[in-house]
C-alpha cells in the first residue's frame, strides 16, 4: 500500500520515471509470486 502511494506520488512529480517504477513493481510481484 505504501509502495503504491509512493509510485503514485512519483507519477505526479516525475512522470518520466513512471515506466521505471512500474518495471520495479513488476519485478517485486514476480519475486513474491
Amino acid at each position: 500500500s505504501n509502495r503504491t502511494l509512493s509510485v503514485n506520488f512519483n507519477d505526479i512529480q516525475y512522470p518520466e520515471t513512471r515506466i521505471q517504477d512500474q518495471s520495479i513493481l513488476s519485478m517485486v510481484f514476480i519475486a513474491a509470486a
